[in-house]
């Protein structure tokens, strides 16, 4: 019985240790943490390993290829960037539809965020904040920019 038991936890314990589906390196090196979704046809960015997982500047990819695979990035999960202190920047990509509850909580070091299109940023659902987004979410100093 006890080695039954210790086989099925060592089966689980991979499914407990990680917190996404994949984790996939973006051309200027960042590693960014996504779960599938919409039956594996898409992705969301989710918290990677331990809190504050995310620091500097990040780009969020319209699009990622992993295994051969291009997927579009369509959400920003619930508390995805949560307690990453270091964060400094957001640049969150035209395919974006949705941001979960709570996805910049404690961001203090986020000063910006950078939309590449007006009509894209405006299309987005927010889980929590339906008006838009406040400072509680992206810190005390964050400012939005919009790329042309």
């Amino acid at each position: 019985m006890k080695k039954q038991f210790l086989l099925l936890l060592m089966m689980l314990l991979p499914l407990v240790a990680s917190a996404y589906d994949i984790a996939v390196q973006n051309d200027d090196g960042v590693t960014i943490y996504y779960d599938l979704t919409n039956d594996g046809k898409e992705l969301a960015v989710v918290p990677g390993n331990k809190s504050g997982s995310y620091s500097g500047n990040i780009v969020i990819p319209d699009e990622v290829t992993y295994m051969n695979r291009t997927r579009k990035v369509t959400s920003i999960g619930f508390e995805a960037f949560s307690n990453c202190s270091s964060l400094t920047s957001v640049s969150i990509g035209n395919s974006v539809t949705s941001i979960g509850s709570w996805a910049f909580k404690d961001c203090s070091g986020l000063s910006k965020v950078i939309v590449r299109d007006i009509a894209s940023w405006c299309g987005i659902s927010f889980n929590d904040n339906p008006h838009g987004v406040n400072r509680h979410r992206f810190g005390r100093k964050a400012q939005a920019s919009i790329l042309q």
